[in-house]
């Protein structure tokens, strides 16, 4: 695998020079976006750079590369990497402008994990939803990996978070949706929450009534299904949240919204 670092493409093993000094180092300040290569081409592409501007912008961070150019430089390293997959694009701070990575690698979603769906847990950590970075994709990620993680080693596939005020939020890697009456309820960003970008299809392109609201967990434990969207899975079922079972329906309307957003339907 190769791997695009400040202008030149590299071999995954292969050194280069940083400082470890910079912000991103010292202060985990940079963003990242996670674009799904299909076909050998990037799905969604200019909402994920968009995002990323508008992200750059509010950190103040100097980005010195055009869309264009960012796509000149996708293109060649999916050529020269030859696989789908998913395409991680990392802005980080140093000093006055910032180091560009582009690296690839294969997903980890399966069909057998879209048959069975995804078992969740709560996390006892609660997100704040008055700060400054929630909004924003940072690498300051140790968070999100670490209770997930956690959740991976008891067995579960995603960990969910409520924010100060007990309010449902979203996943360590995913945005959340709930059914109930046929109609989509997903947390509102006010809650704190990143607004991802599958999360923005669903909510534009779904044919069912979509409500952005505050969710507490009696309504999430008596919801009629529920599942998980990011760029990567595009929409994953939820077959269980910690002893719950939403698996009655057989992911009906989970399904539905995947075929939709997948433009299949």
């Amino acid at each position: 695998m190769k791997y695009f670092y400040n202008g030149k493409f590299l071999n995954e093993n292969e050194m280069t020079k940083t400082s470890p000094l910079s912000d991103g180092v010292m202060y985990g300040y940079g963003l990242f976006e996670t674009v799904k290569i299909k076909n050998s081409k990037p799905v969604f592409l200019d909402e994920h750079l968009k995002r990323l501007r508008d992200g750059l912008t509010k950190l103040n961070i100097t980005f010195i590369y055009s869309d264009k150019k960012i796509i000149e430089i996708i293109d060649k390293l999916i050529k020269i990497n030859r696989f789908d997959g998913a395409l991680k694009i990392t802005v980080i701070k140093n000093k006055n402008m910032c180091d560009l990575i582009l690296m690839m690698r294969k997903s980890n979603y399966l069909y057998k994990d879209y048959q069975k769906g995804f078992n969740l847990k709560i996390s006892d950590v609660k997100r704040n939803s008055t700060s400054k970075i929630v909004g924003l994709k940072t690498i300051n990620y140790l968070e999100n990996i670490l209770e997930f993680k956690n959740a991976k080693n008891e067995g579960f596939d995603e960990i969910l978070f409520f924010n100060e005020k007990n309010k449902l939020c979203e996943g360590a890697i995913s945005n959340i949706f709930i059914v109930k009456n046929k109609k989509l309820y997903t947390p509102s960003l006010e809650n704190g929450l990143l607004s991802g970008i599958m999360r923005m299809k669903v909510i534009k392109e779904s044919d069912l009534e979509v409500i952005e609201t505050d969710i507490d967990k009696e309504f999430l434990e008596s919801s009629d299904e529920i599942f998980l969207t990011n760029s990567l899975m595009e929409v994953m079922p939820v077959k269980t949240i910690k002893g719950i079972d939403y698996n009655c329906r057989k992911f009906e309307i989970s399904n539905y919204i995947r075929s939709i957003v997948n433009g299949d339907d």
